[in-house]
């Protein structure tokens, strides 16, 4: 994405909005290096834009949500009602709590117009967005059969206006997480017994006091980011 440039003396200023967490590739022309290089000013970086709206419109989407865990991975071999997601850490099933692989989140909802649900966006270019929270480390995402796409870092965030549908629609979430957590449990309910164990490793990584990594998903909401007017 192009930025917006502005020119000063012996420098080029420009504006790029981060969310927490986020980072970015600034990529120069060859005119840019061939002049006197590129350097980022300190004293410029780093400020907090107030006029920045913290808390876009949004839609969440609530429980129930169905997680079909990897019973070869230690999972329970049903799928699981979540009511309300939380932490796979915090769940009193230990094949939940300590389970490392990939988990699938699926869920109907209904959609609507955006416009319909909030008056001050742009009908012309209203971006729905899918918000994950505490995903973990990866997660890959289809709306109604179709790939919308992976994310792997912060925001979390992934543009589905492409794949809605007015009426009912279908999501999938595929969430991986660490493999700590697997050799935490072992550590923790079978610490005699390394041959029953689904992980191996050539010397002990963790043991049964480590913290286990937060894992799944804790909330899920479409997020309105563009188009906003007023």
């Amino acid at each position: 994405t192009a930025l917006p440039v502005g020119e000063q003396v012996g420098a080029v200023r420009t504006f790029l909005m981060l969310e927490a967490d986020e980072s970015a590739f600034l990529v120069a022309t060859d005119e840019d290096l061939a002049a006197d290089g590129l350097a980022l000013s300190d004293a410029a970086c780093g400020h907090r834009h107030s006029g920045l709206d913290p808390e876009p419109p949004s839609r969440p989407l609530p429980g129930p949500w169905r997680v079909q865990f990897d019973p070869a991975m230690g999972g329970p071999e049903e799928a699981v009602r979540f009511n309300q997601l939380t932490d796979w850490t915090e769940h009193p099933d230990p094949r939940i709590r300590y389970y490392s692989g990939t988990a699938v989140y699926t869920k109907s909802f209904r959609w609507r117009s955006a416009r319909h649900r909030h008056p001050g966006l742009d009908p012309e270019s209203p971006r729905q967005y899918l918000q994950l929270d505490a995903s973990g480390w990866i997660a890959r995402v289809f709306v109604n059969g179709r790939e919308a796409g992976t994310v792997w870092c912060a925001p979390w965030r992934l543009d589905i206006t492409d794949y809605l549908e007015p009426g009912r629609n279908e999501l999938r979430i595929e969430v991986v997480n660490s493999l700590y957590n697997r050799m935490i449990g072992e550590a923790v309910e079978h610490p005699d017994e390394p041959d029953g164990h689904f992980t191996k490793s050539s010397f002990p990584l963790v043991d049964a006091t480590t913290p286990l990594i937060p894992s799944g998903l804790t909330g899920v909401r479409i997020l309105w980011l563009s188009g906003i007017s007023g």
